[in-house]
């Protein structure tokens, strides 16, 4: 396995800052577009991305705030910092930029054209998004927030979907997270799991909110749906 951070050209001649994370061995294998969170490529994501191409996938992670004036990851003890740096975000070329990159990485010849999308926090409704809009071919979301209001579009996501909630998490209020497992019900392909005690933040390895139980099913999940998405 070999990674890189690297930059991606938007259409606009923008150089968003990515970090990528490739298996070992010659054969084109799935994707994994990382849209994570308000804290961005942070050192305990890097280690997921490098672990999960261990695995046999390119994973491909990008900084949503490269073109602003305070880009780069934060740590815990900055929350309020990288609140404040959502105050600059243009949400549609944000959109534009990832949809972009997801692009790229289906034509990358690295890659077999199936690519899942893994949105952490702040890149729930994103990948959501591009899963109703059938530019995935699976998405798993951790922690998520703002989905709440996206469930009018839960009868268009067709492909395998993970979505993993802790029910302490107070951005994503439990009477939320019972709303949206309802909305998919009837949706054998989408699984929507509920951590108890588990709050918001419990991918973030070594933080407060770290949640190794959590963990130890919702990592392995996401690799299990990648492994369905290589080809025989």
């Amino acid at each position: 396995m070999n990674s890189v951070r690297d930059t991606f050209r938007a259409s606009d001649g923008a150089n968003i800052t990515i970090y990528r994370a490739n298996p070992h061995g010659a054969a084109a294998c799935p994707g994994l577009i990382v849209f994570p969170s308000i804290f961005g490529i942070t050192a305990e994501l890097v280690t997921h991305a490098d672990e999960i191409a261990a695995a046999g996938s390119v994973v491909v992670v990008f900084d949503p705030f490269s073109r602003g004036e305070d880009p780069g990851p934060l740590g815990e003890g900055e929350r309020e910092r990288a609140i404040a740096r959502m105050g600059g975000v243009d949400f549609g070329r944000l959109n534009r930029d990832f949809r972009e990159l997801l692009a790229d990485l289906k034509s990358d010849p690295a890659c077999n054209g199936k690519v899942a999308g893994l949105g952490i926090c702040l890149g729930a409704p994103f990948v959501f998004n591009a899963a109703a809009d059938g530019e995935l071919a699976a998405a798993a979301s951790w922690h998520g927030s703002r989905m709440g209001g996206l469930m009018g579009r839960a009868s268009e996501i067709q492909c395998p979907m993970l979505i993993e909630f802790g029910d302490a998490d107070p951005v994503a209020p439990i009477e939320e997270v019972m709303a949206i497992r309802d909305a998919f019900a009837d949706a054998d392909h989408v699984q929507v799991r509920i951590y108890p005690g588990a709050g918001h933040g419990f991918s973030h390895t070594g933080w407060d909110d770290y949640d190794p139980a959590t963990m130890a099913v919702a990592r392995p999940a996401l690799e299990d749906l990648l492994a369905g998405l290589a080809d025989d």
